[in-house]
């Protein structure tokens, strides 16, 4: 292993009060991208609606983006069990939940589509110009296997190995290590790591420890490697969750419009 000298950061008090960790995010291509997976999974939307907060359930149906608005079914009122058909503009607040993050907005419901021979009736909203976005568990895990994400790990000694990031939650990640130094690890051991997020201009220092190690096959070159982050402050912990939000949009911007993403930078071109 290479020699590399590299303080170790003070130990954190893991107690510290947490904050609530989101991020307000703002950029159209992104929230259209979310609306997207809304319509697409046709997962249920809470919605609260005008001065009355009025509590109700409906499904995002359809997505025009040169118009910037969008339709949803009839709300659902939860308490009286009857479909809500507004008569005037409405604010509302709408919150839905996506793999392990949610999503919330305010915007207009603008009305009432009336039911035609084409379609039955929904309502149209604008399209909000800003989406607050949190992940909700720390088991949710960031598939990060087309990304060229980095991390460089030191011991106790001062000694350091670099490693591949399989996956990534705020709970701890997963990594490829070469054989020669992985049968050099044990389960336990603390470290410190350096995660380079150099696809979204980011580096992060936390400390980790080894609870899994995962041996390679016959003919595998690389062990896969478990960690765990601990002794982070209440920071540490937004500043990750923040790194891991604007991962996870990279990736939905690579899987919806590759041509929009620098192969030679932003996409492991081993893959």
């Amino acid at each position: 292993m290479a020699s590399s000298s590299s303080p170790l950061p003070p130990n954190r008090d893991s107690t510290a009060a947490r904050k609530p960790e989101f991020e307000q995010i703002d950029s159209f291509h992104y929230i259209r991208m979310l609306l997207d997976r809304l319509r697409e999974e046709r997962l249920l939307v809470t919605l609260r609606l005008g001065e009355q907060r009025q509590t109700a359930i409906s499904t995002l149906l359809d997505l025009d983006v040169e118009q910037r608005t969008f339709e949803i079914d009839l709300p659902f009122n939860c308490q009286t069990g009857h479909l809500i058909k507004p008569e005037s503009p409405l604010e509302i607040a709408l919150m839905a939940r996506l793999k392990g993050t949610s999503i919330s907005f305010k915007t207009t419901l603008q009305g009432l589509i009336e039911q035609s021979e084409q379609s039955f009736a929904r309502c149209r909203c604008d399209m909000p110009a800003m989406v607050r976005y949190s992940q909700q568990r720390n088991s949710f895990r960031i598939d990060t296997h087309d990304l060229n994400l980095q991390a460089r790990l030191y011991t106790q000694s001062g000694k350091s190995f670099r490693a591949q990031l399989i996956d990534i939650s705020k709970g701890g990640m997963r990594a490829s290590v070469n054989n020669r130094i992985a049968t050099k690890l044990r389960q336990g051991l603390s470290l410190v790591c350096d995660l380079n997020f150099e696809n979204v201009g980011e580096q992060e220092r936390v400390r980790v420890t080894i609870c899994t190690i995962l041996p390679a096959t016959e003919g595998e070159q690389v062990s896969v490697v478990g960690f765990k982050f601990v002794d982070m402050d209440a920071r540490q912990q937004m500043q990750l969750a923040h790194r891991i939000a604007s991962v996870e949009r990279l990736l939905l911007r690579a899987q919806n419009h590759p041509e929009e993403v620098d192969a030679a930078h932003e996409i492991n071109p081993s893959r």
